[in-house]
């Protein structure tokens, strides 16, 4: 339950006879008379008797919502509350100050509100009531300050204290309407219907007057209202008014202006809502419609369709009132057909072509052209240019503005215009007699002006058939300079990685013709070789990697060679492109070719020649090389490279290396033999050094073993001679039994049997094994 006097907490009036029964309270006398503390009261004089308790004890604080003090401007009528919260200590030996200061008749807490408004209002008397009142919360702080100076200083109270404006924490949104209003117009007599629904929100940098009106609701909503007919009838149209009225830019427009007029009113605008009947349907407002009209032409067979569209936006109401409730877009199209009929009245089938549309450069945004636009006798306007000046007028008439109207004759040669692909395709000659390369031409381009190709026209000649001609011309004068091996081989890569490629060079000569000859737009040129099939074989052919495998029995030799290895075809002979076109041939039938023509060549060499050739077998390689591109380029137009080639061993180099496998088997079977029995013979040198180093450590030096330690000196001398003739004896033995280990492969080339196993002999000659008894006597 809330304490209805929360100041008590810090200082109460309390009955004659109360003892203080805390360290923290001082009880304090007052006179009545002279309202002084006094030590003791008197029996004859009246007192007043106060507790008061001290900040020696944290607990001892108040916390008071203070009195509302009312501050009133006398020449604006303008008055607030301003409501004083605070929250109360006195310190040590301030009681009796406090208690002169707050006592009376009256209980302390109302004693201290009568203080309170006191102080505010000499403070707002010195500022001015107005302008305290407008400016409350620029000097809020300050007053806080003031009042916590004037309890220190007049009451001994230590306070902290809060403001706020009495009915601040009621402020609310304030809901206009939805209320109907009579408005008019900048440029309309007519009063319109207006429905308006608003929200005022407070502007919380100016309170202080959104507390001032909070109880004038209704003189805001008669503001509002006042200020909105204003900015109608002064800056808004009628058009404006149909067709803006919910947009955002005229909310936002509207809202600012709406804003200043509320200032002073602590208000601003929230949401706002507009309702009216006074609108234009959403399809009316912009449109675009197709619209065909078809005329008979003089002298052509039949009727001409020329085909319109157009784009119109809704720009003056009034005018667009004028017709309804007739729909403008049946009301276009009936000007358009009568329009249309008049300009084409008595024109020819070559003034439509010629004479109805501007060049693309000839008009600018809005459709206008220059003086310069004229047909060829320089003073006529084209006819497309008239139908839009007479549309543009029957458009403005019912409050319409033309935004774009294209009208076209639908006669084939106004397709030129627009873009269009050619396809030519052709077989071409080259620069090698009886070659030829087939090719197609993808071209998009268009046609600038029709005037461009007016000659063609009155030939009644097809400009694309014209177009595709001389493409194919400018094609093949450039592709018969050329090697049929640029166009296959180098076709979209250049050669040396420097010139311009076969493509490049067709785009570039076409695009240039084109431009010259039709004055056309070349958009691309896009040339695609048709050879598919001759290209996939070239690429399948050169993809593999053939092996080959041939015997060859030479004429003066009693012995066969086998040669292996592999060749890979590198391309076509740049003489070889007919022959390669006229044969299809796949890897297989070009391997056969190969092995035979290797054969046939190696056949006639010598049998030195084959088994060990000057220069290596590198040389006999390239040999080779020759001889068979000779007769692959004669037979198929290829040239091919050998990448390896290596071969194998006859049969009596297999049998000498059968005897030198033999007899360094036997060798090696002698030396191992004597290499254990060394191994054997140094172990036991090794056990015998050990015993008689320590027969040697055990001796006692003295005169009587003299003669024993130099017998055994002589002894451990002995033994390590041994020891060094047998290690060298045995790495002796270890590198014969290395080089009889490899022999076999050294020997592999020896050009007879005879000399070989010589060779050998001779070879092994120092790796003789000794003789095992002998040796290992001589050893033991």
């Amino acid at each position: 339950m809330s304490q209805a006097r929360p100041l008590d907490v810090v200082i109460r009036k309390v009955e004659k006879g109360t003892k203080n029964e805390s360290d923290a309270a001082k009880l304090v006398f007052i006179d009545c008379q002279k309202k002084k503390a006094v030590p003791r009261p008197s029996l004859f004089k009246p007192a007043y008797y106060y507790l008061v308790s001290n900040t020696d004890d944290a607990l001892n604080f108040a916390k008071c919502r203070g009195p509302i003090c009312a501050v009133a401007d006398f020449e604006t009528g303008d008055e607030i509350g301003v409501c004083v919260n605070y929250e109360a200590r006195v310190e040590p030996s301030h009681e009796e100050r406090a208690a002169e200061a707050l006592c009376g008749d009256a209980h302390p807490g109302l004693v201290l509100d009568g203080l309170l408004k006191k102080w505010v209002a000499a403070f707002t008397n010195e500022k001015d009531p107005g302008h305290f009142i407008g400016h409350y919360y620029e000097q809020r702080q300050e007053l806080q300050k003031y009042i916590v100076n004037k309890a220190e200083h007049e009451a001994g109270l230590t306070l902290k204290v809060t403001l706020s404006l009495d009915g601040e924490d009621s402020l609310g949104t304030v809901n206009v309407g939805p209320t109907r209003a009579s408005v008019r117009l900048r440029d309309s007599d007519r009063e319109e219907d207006l429905k308006l629904s608003a929200e005022l929100l407070v502007d919380e940098s100016d309170k202080v007057h959104a507390v001032l009106s909070m109880n004038a609701e209704d003189r805001l909503e008669y503001r509002v209202v006042s200020a909105l007919r204003r900015y109608l009838v002064e800056e808004v149209t009628l058009h404006q008014f149909y067709t803006e009225l919910n947009g955002h830019e005229f909310k936002a427009t509207l809202k600012r202006h709406l804003d200043r007029e509320l200032r002073g009113s602590g208000r601003r605008v929230g949401q706002l809502r507009l309702e009216s009947k006074a609108e234009v349907p959403e399809e009316h407002r912009f449109f675009e419609l197709k619209h065909p009209v078809t005329c008979d032409i003089p002298e052509f067979p039949k009727p001409v369709e020329i085909k319109n569209k157009l784009q119109m936006k809704l720009v003056d109401v009034a005018r667009y009132q004028s017709i309804q409730p007739a729909e403008p877009a049946d009301r276009i199209r009936k000007s358009l057909e009568r329009v249309i009929h008049e300009q084409v009245f008595g024109k020819k089938y070559i003034d439509l072509l010629l004479n109805f549309r501007e060049p693309e450069n000839g008009e600018d945004g809005g459709g206008l052209v220059t003086h310069a636009a004229h047909n060829g006798s320089g003073s006529e306007l084209k006819i497309a240019t008239r139908i839009k000046a007479k549309m543009r007028a029957e458009a403005a008439a019912i409050g319409y503005d033309l935004q774009q109207l294209i009208s076209q004759p639908d006669l084939e040669p106004y397709k030129l215009l627009d873009n269009f692909t050619i396809e030519p395709e052709q077989t071409f000659a080259t620069r090698v007699s009886d070659v030829h390369v087939k090719l197609r031409l993808v071209i998009t381009a268009r046609i600038n002006d029709l005037t461009d190709v007016q000659d063609y026209l009155n030939r009644q000649e097809k400009v694309q058939e014209a177009m595709e001609k001389v493409a194919v011309e400018e094609a093949g004068q450039y592709l018969h300079e050329i090697d049929p091996s640029d166009f296959y081989m180098n076709f979209s890569f250049s050669k040396d990685g420097n010139g311009p490629t076969v493509e490049e060079a067709l785009v570039g000569r076409i695009r240039k013709r084109l431009e010259k000859k039709f004055k056309a737009h070349v958009v691309s040129v896009v040339p695609v070789p048709l050879d598919d099939k001759l290209i996939e074989r070239l690429k399948a052919l050169r993809r593999e990697l053939c092996p080959f495998d041939v015997t060859v029995e030479p004429l003066y030799s009693g012995e066969r060679f086998v040669f292996k290895g592999k060749f890979q075809v590198v391309g076509v002979d740049s003489e070889g492109w007919y022959t390669f076109q006229s044969r299809d041939e796949g890897i297989e039938k070009v391997s056969e070719t190969f092995s035979e023509s290797v054969e046939a060549y190696l056949v006639k060499c010598s049998d030195e020649m084959l088994r060990d050739p000057p220069g290596g077998y590198d040389t006999l390689r390239l040999a080779v090389q020759k001889e068979v591109n000779a007769r692959l380029k004669e037979g198929y137009g290829l040239v091919m490279s050998i990448t390896t080639f290596s071969r194998k061993r006859t049969k009596s180099e297999e049998d000498v290396a059968k005897v030198e496998q033999a007899y360094a088997s036997a060798n090696l079977k002698g030396i191992g033999a004597s290499i254990e029995s060394l191994v054997m013979i140094q172990d036991s040198l090794t056990e015998q050094l050990k015993s008689l180093l320590a027969r040697r450590i055990g001796i006692v030096t003295s005169e009587e073993s003299a003669d024993e330690l130099e017998e055994l000196d002589e002894k451990i001398r002995g033994i390590q001679e041994q020891q060094a003739a047998t290690s060298k004896r045995l790495v002796k033995q270890q590198v014969l039994r290395a080089r009889a280990e490899t022999l076999p492969e050294t020997m592999r080339n020896n050009r007879r049997l005879g000399t070989a196993v010589r060779d050998v002999r001779k070879a092994l000659g120092a790796a003789e094994p000794e003789s095992h008894n002998g040796g290992a006597g001589e050893e033991k």
